[in-house]
C-alpha cells in the first residue's frame, strides 16, 4: 500500500493493482505502466457493463499460453461482488492476465473499526497478497516541497529537460499536473524544445497566476502578471472571484467540522477543489474574503474601462495586503 510517489520508484506493474486518487494524470500513468508490460488490454466500467461480464474477465485464463492482457476496470468503487475476488487473488492460471481496478475515490477507503478505521476488507485483500498493490495518487498539500518523484514525472513529459526546466514547467503551471501535462504534449506535436518561454507561452497563465496568489506565492504570481494578455487579465479576475467563493466555503466547513461529502453537498465545493486549498483556506476569514472582493470589484471595473498595463500587479499587490 502506497502513495504515487512509493509506486514511481519502481513503477512496478504487479498481477493486481487498485489506483486511485484526485490526480488523474497521475492515475493514468499507473495505468499505462501496467498496459506496457501486456500485449493486450481489455477495458470495463463498473456500473455500465454486466458485474458477472467483468468478473468473468477478470477470472478466465488465456487460450493462447504466449498472450498476455490486462482487464481495466474501471469505476471499480461501485463492484459489489467482491466474494469473487480472493479466488482471482490466489488463482495459479491468471498470471497472464493483469488487472487494473481504476477507482473514481479520492483515498483508499476504509471502513470505521472499534479503535480506528480499517482500510475496507477487499483493499485488504489486494494488499495482503503478493501479487496486489494499492496506489493513492495525490499530491502533496504543498507541492512545492515535494520528493523527487514530482520533478521526475514532469522530466519526462519534457522528454529529458532536466530537473531545472522540468520544475520550471512545474512552476508556471502551479503544479497543476493536467495542465502539465497538455503543454509538454504541445511542445511534442509541434516539435519544439522545451525552452522556458516556449512554456511559458503555452501556459494557462491566468490560472498560473491565480493560484500563485491564492496561495501566497507573490513573486510568482507577479512574474505571471508580467506575461498576461488583456484577456488574460479579465480571466483572472473572474478566476480569482470564482475562487474567493471556494475559499470562503471552505473556511465555513472547517467553522462547521463537515466532512469532506457533506462539504461537497451542502456548500457545492468539489472534491478536488476541496483538497487543492485545503491547505489555505483557513487564511480567508469573512474579512479578508471581503477585502479582496473590493479589490477585484475596482480591477474589473478598471479593465472594463480599458486599463491594462499594471493592473494584474494591482490586483496582487492589494491581495497580499489584506488582513
Amino acid at each position: 500500500m502506497g502513495s504515487y510517489g512509493q509506486w514511481a520508484k519502481r513503477r512496478e506493474a504487479r498481477r493486481l493493482t487498485w489506483v486511485c486518487g484526485t490526480e488523474p494524470v497521475l492515475v493514468e500513468d499507473v495505468v499505462a505502466a501496467v498496459c506496457a508490460s501486456v500485449s493486450g488490454r481489455i477495458s470495463l466500467a463498473a456500473g455500465t457493463d454486466r458485474e458477472a461480464d467483468i468478473w468473468a474477465a477478470l477470472s478466465s485464463p488465456l487460450a493462447d499460453p504466449g498472450g498476455s492482457v490486462a482487464v481495466i476496470v474501471r469505476d471499480a468503487h461501485k463492484l459489489r461482488s467482491w466474494d469473487q475476488l480472493p479466488a482471482v487473488v490466489v488463482s495459479r492460471e491468471l498470471d497472464a492476465v493483469k488487472a487494473v481496478f481504476v477507482s473514481g475515490e479520492a483515498r483508499l477507503a476504509q471502513v470505521a473499526g472499534e479503535d480506528k478505521p480499517s482500510l475496507a476488507p477487499h483493499l485488504a485483500v489486494l494488499r495482503d497478497s503478493r501479487s496486489g498493490q494499492l496506489v493513492e495518487c495525490r499530491l502533496p498539500d504543498d507541492w512545492r516541497q515535494t520528493p523527487d518523484w514530482i520533478t521526475e514525472w514532469a522530466d519526462r513529459q519534457l522528454g529529458g529537460a532536466g530537473p531545472v526546466m522540468a520544475g520550471f514547467l512545474l512552476a508556471v503551471c502551479g503544479g497543476r499536473l493536467e495542465e502539465a501535462l497538455a503543454v509538454a504534449a504541445k511542445l511534442r506535436m509541434a516539435g519544439l524544445p522545451p525552452r522556458r518561454e516556449l512554456i511559458s507561452a503555452l501556459a494557462d497563465l491566468a490560472a498560473s497566476f491565480t493560484e500563485s496568489l491564492i496561495t501566497g506565492r507573490l513573486r510568482e504570481a507577479l512574474a505571471a502578471a508580467a506575461s498576461l494578455s488583456r484577456e488574460d487579465t479579465g480571466r483572472a479576475i473572474g478566476l480569482l472571484a470564482s475562487r474567493l467563493d471556494v475559499l470562503a466555503a471552505l473556511h465555513t466547513a472547517a467553522a462547521q467540522r463537515l466532512d469532506a461529502r457533506d462539504t461537497a453537498v451542502k456548500l457545492g465545493v468539489p472534491q478536488f477543489l476541496q483538497v487543492r486549498y485545503k491547505g489555505v483556506s483557513g487564511a480567508y476569514g469573512a474579512a479578508r474574503v471581503a477585502s479582496c472582493r473590493t479589490a477585484l470589484a475596482l480591477a474589473d471595473e478598471a479593465w472594463r474601462s480599458g486599463a491594462t498595463v499594471g493592473l494584474a500587479e494591482f490586483v496582487a499587490v492589494l491581495w497580499q495586503s489584506q488582513p
